[in-house]
């Protein structure tokens, strides 16, 4: 017996060397074999070599391909000990899709490697996100700047939800990006702040410039299936109404960023790239179509985009 990559093991067994996984499952495939020949010739005392050895097979079939599979079910191991959450969910849907043996965490890169007809095989895992498109044209990140808004919604909502009469809420609609972040979190709380305290009611709104973004505040009804008081609404001044072009553009930077960086994988096996789908406009077949439109010179051996439904769809 021999250590393997990740305490997994090779058994030797009759001249032939198998994994620990197909050993334990012949092993009690043997058991059961010859615990059916037992019970058949304490029932009905068969003592027929000829009759015997059917009758084992048979059994040692049973236990192989229906018990030794579910008892050792859990072998299939997934060690994903500092992965990211959408990392540990690609992961769990390649390997229920894909029969994966085994999953374990890499070195970053690859994400992980997965163990699929008894193959290695390294799997770099990204997300597919909406993006934006700066002044001269150049991809910028959509979410770091969306988040930038909500997340100033939900610190004003802290802040400031005891001011708010009980019958009424706040609905904030930001426009982002901005140019000066600091300078426009403090004209943002001032302004928010000045306008609860001028005796709102349902329908009030204002649409002010800060900072030269835009910013529009209206009061609205109480929602009793939300405890926020101050809601947020974020638009996108950079992004594109053109689904295909975003999805083009995604693809494009993710797979370009994941060709330099997966340069320092070691192993010499293939090489996947895994896409969690972020861009809930996007299916499948957009992506599809948007890499055969952009022709992108790669080594990845397969390419998938895992939606948030936890379907896996190869697109190369």
């Amino acid at each position: 017996m021999s250590k393997n990559d990740k305490d997994d093991y090779k058994v030797c067994f009759g001249g032939t060397t198998i994994s620990k996984l197909e050993a334990n499952k012949v092993g009690l495939s043997l058991i059961i074999g010859s615990g059916g020949v037992f019970l058949i010739y304490l029932v009905f005392g068969i003592q027929n070599k000829i009759i015997i050895f059917p009758v084992a097979l048979v059994w040692a079939s049973f236990g192989y391909f229906v018990v030794a599979n579910k008892v050792f079910k859990e072998s299939t191991k997934i060690h994903t000990m500092s992965l990211k959450p959408d990392e540990k969910f690609v992961t769990n849907c390649l390997v229920n899709a894909l029969n994966a043996t085994k999953a374990w965490e890499g070195e970053d890169p690859p994400d992980i490697y997965l163990e699929v007809n008894s193959e290695k095989i390294a799997v770099e895992i990204t997300r597919l996100t909406p993006v934006s498109f700066g002044e001269d044209g150049t991809i910028q990140n959509r979410h770091s700047q969306d988040y930038f808004g909500l997340n100033l919604c939900d610190e004003l909502n802290s802040s400031l939800r005891n001011e708010i009469p009980p019958e009424i809420d706040i609905l904030l609609t930001l426009y982002v990006p901005v140019g000066n972040g600091r300078k426009y979190k403090k004209e943002l709380y001032a302004y928010v702040r000045d306008f609860i305290s001028k005796g709102i009611k349902t329908g009030d709104k204002e649409e002010i410039e800060l900072s030269g973004s835009k910013v529009r505040i209206s009061v609205i009804p109480n929602r009793d299936h939300s405890e926020k008081k101050i809601v947020g609404a974020i638009v996108n001044k950079n992004s594109s109404a053109h689904i295909l072009s975003n999805a083009q553009a995604t693809l494009a930077d993710r797979i370009q960023e994941k060709i330099k960086k997966c340069k320092e994988i070691k192993q010499q096996g293939p090489i996947w790239l895994a896409l969690f789908n972020d861009y809930w406009l996007a299916d499948q077949e957009t992506y599809a179509q948007a890499l055969n439109i952009l022709d992108i010179a790669h080594y990845f051996e397969r390419i998938y985009v895992i939606m948030d439904t936890g379907t896996v769809h190869q697109i190369y």
